[in-house]
């Protein structure tokens, strides 16, 4: 028994001298160094990233702004247009139905291009306009996709119901850029 507690004894103290060999604390600095060089390299990136995702956000933050702020059109501009658009809802005349839906889109698109949204027409500037800017967006597209189907395809008509519903969401749409 003596002869294992003095033989771990000895394997431990040649453990220790093996370990606190010259050599060994060569390595253990070097690791001290890569690993001090790799921590500071680690933080300066993260302080980069950290500037970059403020700036990033910053900008953003300012995009959405600029398009949530509508444009200073002086109050009721465009409203008697508006008014003439819905006024031919009053006929019992289909085709004047039609032109009603026609000229809501054309107002919109005059509207969105004084208020400098980017785009050559209204399609364009509602691909890029995001629900930030406008709220019923969605709605707003899907509309237009019915007035361009009923300006190129002759077989194409809608309901009265239905263009009331375009004019109500382009109605919408015109009151939260406060055009009218």
């Amino acid at each position: 028994m003596n002869n294992s507690i003095l033989f771990l004894k000895s394997f431990w103290s040649a453990i220790k001298e093996y370990f606190n060999s010259p050599f060994w604390w060569r390595i253990i600095l070097m690791i001290k160094t890569i690993s001090l060089i790799i921590t500071t390299t680690l933080v300066v990136i993260l302080i980069s990233l950290i500037y970059r995702v403020r700036y990033n956000l910053k900008r953003s933050l300012e995009t959405t702004v600029e398009g949530v702020t509508s444009p200073a059109f002086p109050k009721g501009q465009f409203l008697k247009r508006w008014e003439e658009v819905l006024n031919k809802m009053k006929t019992e005349s289909p085709e004047s139905w039609k032109m009603a839906l026609i000229e809501a889109d054309a107002l919109l698109d005059e509207i969105l291009e004084k208020a400098g949204y980017p785009g050559e027409n209204l399609g364009e500037r509602l691909k890029k306009m995001t629900p930030a800017q406008l709220s019923n967006l969605d709605d707003v597209r899907r509309i237009h996709r019915w007035r361009n189907r009923l300006v190129h395809e002759s077989g194409f008509h809608l309901s009265r119901e239905q263009i009331e519903e375009g004019l109500k969401i382009y109605q919408k749409a015109l009151e939260e850029l406060e055009a009218i």
